[in-house]
């Protein structure tokens, strides 16, 4: 199996009249996860078990804000960026599968799987944080820690569903 997903979000608050700010997440995360099973057909249904090997490969998260505030009888106007980062990681493991299928034709397929196993990750390293005023000028702001996340843990029980055409 293998698989790939992004995170992209984009968002904007409004909530006051006199303020305006966006965010901008972005991560993907890709998976490969070689396996071995074992299968039995029983007439319509075919029933398989077996090992994975998840390897998960997560970029760096990146967050981007911008905020504004107008100007009104008390404030000034007022503008700044901002962008938080962290390095991305990698988790693998070793998972167990069960899976049943049912065979409408001789190529097509519905089934439901569950998985669970023992994950090990390693992510983070540089938290990055940088803040630009833009109005009124001030002088740029940055940071940066080491933020690192590791842990061995079983992981939860994962279910999915879907249909198969065998080409």
């Amino acid at each position: 199996k293998s698989g790939y997903a992004q995170r992209k979000d984009f968002y904007i608050n409004n909530a006051r009249p006199t303020e305006y700010s966006t965010y901008d997440f972005n991560q993907t995360v890709s998976n490969i996860n070689p396996a071995i099973s074992f299968s039995k057909r029983l007439d319509d249904f075919e029933i398989a078990t077996g090992i994975e090997i998840p390897l998960i490969f997560v970029s760096p998260f990146v967050f981007k804000g911008t905020y504004k505030k107008m100007p009104d009888s008390v404030n000034v106007i007022q503008t700044e960026n901002g962008t938080l980062s962290m390095d991305g990681g990698f988790v693998w493991g070793i998972n167990n599968f069960l899976s049943v299928k049912y065979f409408f034709s001789k190529r097509i397929s519905m089934g439901t799987e569950i998985n669970y196993g023992l994950l090990s990750t390693k992510l983070g390293g540089k938290l990055k944080q940088t803040a630009e005023y833009i109005i009124p000028i001030q002088p740029e702001f940055s940071g940066e820690i080491d933020k690192k996340y590791k842990k061995t843990f079983f992981s939860q029980p994962e279910f999915s569903f879907g249909l198969s055409i065998q080409l």
